[in-house]
């Protein structure tokens, strides 16, 4: 059979599984679809599905549910249907045919309620719908849209169906609309008062939601179709595309393969998985960081960062990892990240303890990390302990706050954590919360005032001296007390205690004494002595005295 037998074959398998579809058979024709090669003929199979659906949207559904199987397995499958249905819109909402936007837009529906399509684009025609002064069709299309749909967009995108439903309000309050219009809208309104619930019937429901892949087609964009591959075109390489579609298609079905088979499989897929082992992590951060920044609000980000990690099963540290590194890239903090933070932390102890496993790994390598980047991870994990999702001796009671185990990076890092958390909670609050009995013998490192000896003097005075200059010596008050209570040293020279009593950053007592007498002269007791002449010649000298007294 050449290529040529080959692509009608492949066309008349998928047009004659398409039309045996029903409700009760969605999984065999499923089957049956991906027994042929079903990626060559992606262009044919999105074709006849949107030339079959849009006469007839009641059986939209069943399509829907048709097009889950198939893209679970191939997602680019899933994608080019959902630009392609992007597209038919477009033009059918410029041209003005209603019926054509009804049935695309019920397709559409269809998918996003599958997880085949993601909310995004059910929410920028919503928005196109509602720019400006909507017609009275726009609003029958709206109503398509929000009862099929409005229950799903209301679970993971709050924020965005919110307003949704505010500008309808606005629609009624100023009453341009009157008749069937005005009363669609009052029963919408109505609608969401009662509640919109998920409509899916759960004999389309087959696929798990582990297993769903979704799609994110993005309407402002540039969109191709791709029309190219609904014609046949002769491929050079026909027999190795073949060859590895057969060997991918024992992966959905290994018990319909025999045991030899399979072995001899093996070490080609392993070798697969350690190649590509570095692209798949930089695949995963990639997908985490389009899912954060295409989100519309918190909520929807957390909710669809939980079904990315189930679906590519990411380490739960990859996961938080990059939450703060996309934190960090920001040019200003954003509070955005830090709500998404506090979501993951209160979905369970596991989520807490990686948060602050992450921070004690930032801390550790702070000095890496640019002046912008350092103020956005601060004010990050400052947001998290105001908001008491993480444990203060898990995080900050890694600190120890001297001058040889802090790098100038972690010392500003360290200000930024306390200037968000006094920004959010107020200075009388944060030191309640620092004086905690259960906290503070955890939190020595940074504020050293309990079980402290004489040898922490310096560590005391280093503390102090910090907090004072980043405009928090109110936190100093007890490390004041403690340092002006230390006991004297048993036994050798006694320490002098620099800045006992009322200490200032910067303030050092010297054994030594320095005197200047009115003609100029310098003189200093040291183990040497110096005198200046302010005669004209400029000369100076120095005599040296062995016992240490003043020359």
């Amino acid at each position: 059979m050449n290529q040529k037998e080959h692509w009608e074959t492949l066309r008349s398998s998928i047009q004659k599984s398409i039309d045996s579809l029903t409700v009760e058979n969605v999984q065999v024709v499923s089957k049956e679809l991906l027994l042929v090669n079903i990626l060559r003929g992606q262009g044919l199979f999105c074709r006849y599905l949107i030339e079959k659906a849009l006469p007839n949207p009641k059986r939209c559904p069943e399509y829907a549910s048709l097009v889950s199987v198939i893209n679970s397995q191939f997602p680019e499958i899933g994608e080019l249907l959902g630009v392609r249905l992007a597209v038919l819109f477009k033009k059918f909402y410029v041209d003005n045919e209603y019926l054509k936007v009804t049935s695309s837009i019920a397709f559409i529906c269809e998918l996003t309620l599958q997880n085949v399509l993601s909310e995004v684009l059910t929410l920028q025609i919503l928005q196109v719908l509602l720019d400006k002064q909507p017609s009275p069709d726009s609003v029958r299309v709206l109503e398509q849209i929000l009862l099929r749909v409005g229950g799903r967009l209301l679970e993971t995108s709050n924020a965005a169906a919110n307003v949704v439903f505010d500008r309808l309000r606005m629609l009624l309050q100023l009453g341009k609309f009157k008749g069937a219009t005005l009363r669609r809208i009052g029963e919408l309104l109505r609608s969401r008062r009662d509640g919109l619930t998920l409509k899916l019937d759960p004999r389309l429901d087959v696929v798990p939601e582990e297993d769903k892949a979704c799609c994110l087609v993005d309407i402002t964009g540039e969109l191709d179709p791709q029309t190219h591959l609904n014609y046949f075109r002769e491929d050079p390489e026909f027999e190795d595309t073949e060859r590895q579609y057969e060997e991918m298609k024992s992966e959905f079905w290994p018990e319909e393969e025999s045991a030899v088979e399979v072995i001899q499989e093996q070490p080609q897929v392993e070798e697969k998985v350690t190649d590509m082992t570095d692209a798949q992590l930089i695949q995963n951060q990639k997908s985490i960081y389009l899912t954060i920044m295409s989100s519309m609000s918190a909520d929807e980000a957390v909710h669809k960062l939980m079904k990315l990690q189930r679906r590519e099963k990411l380490d739960d540290e990859v996961l938080i990892d990059m939450i703060v590194k996309c934190c960090a890239q920001d040019k200003t903090y954003s509070k955005y990240f830090g709500v998404i933070g506090d979501k993951i932390c209160r979905m369970g102890p596991k989520w807490q303890r990686t948060v602050s496993k992450q921070f004690c790994e930032k801390y550790d390598t702070i000095f890496q990390f640019e002046g912008p980047q350092l103020r956005n991870i601060g004010k990050f994990f400052g947001h998290l302990l105001a908001s008491d999702v993480l444990s203060l001796p898990d995080t900050l009671g890694h600190i120890s706050l001297t001058e040889s185990e802090t790098t100038s990076a972690g010392r500003v890092f360290i200000k930024f954590i306390f200037q968000e958390m006094i920004e959010e909670l107020g200075v009388g609050e944060v030191q309640k919360v620092l004086d905690d009995p259960a906290v503070r013998s955890h939190l020595r490192g940074l504020l050293p005032v309990t079980n402290v000896t004489t040898a922490d003097q310096d560590h005391i005075m280093f503390s102090i001296n910090y907090f004072t200059a980043i405009g928090l010596g109110v936190l100093t008050e007890e490390m004041r007390e403690v340092l002006k209570n230390l006991p004297e040293e048993p036994r050798g020279r006694k320490r002098s205690r620099r800045g006992s009593g009322s200490l200032a950053l910067g303030s050092y007592s010297r054994s030594s004494s320095y005197s200047r007498s009115r003609s100029g002269s310098y003189s200093r007791s040291r183990s040497g002595s110096f005198s200046r002449s302010p005669s004209n010649s400029g000369s100076f000298s120095r005599s040296p005295s062995r016992d240490g007294s003043t020359g």
